[in-house]
């Protein structure tokens, strides 16, 4: 059986929100950056910094997702754009956060 890998942020996403594993074609624990779900958690967390007054965000990663097939509410076509795809999401977050005023501690990638 395919090694699923340890699950990541958000806390508690449901299985159709995450990357489908382009061998097992099954869900792998990873989120996928694209879909509209993970658009609201990145919401919340901006709501969350303006509510606190937050004016620096730590990054462990960023990430921009596993090489993944699309699934029911993936925003991408095919395991070729998947990482794209995740890396422009990331990326308009990271540009919204900055926008607001929040000093990101990212590669500098992440700000093209």
């Amino acid at each position: 059986a395919p090694r699923r890998a340890a699950p990541q942020n958000p806390p508690n996403q449901s299985a159709d929100v995450e990357c489908v594993d382009p061998d097992s074609r099954l869900p792998a624990g990873i989120a996928d950056l694209t879909t509209v779900s993970h658009d609201a958690y990145r919401a919340r967390v901006l709501a969350f910094a303006r509510r606190v007054g937050l004016s620096m965000l730590e990054c462990d990663g960023p990430f921009e997702g596993a090489a993944c097939l699309p699934g029911a509410h993936s925003r991408f076509r095919s395991l070729a754009n998947s990482q794209l795809a995740q890396y422009g999401a990331t990326v308009r977050f990271l540009a919204e956060a900055a926008r607001r005023g929040i000093y990101l501690t990212v590669p500098d990638p992440y700000f093209l």
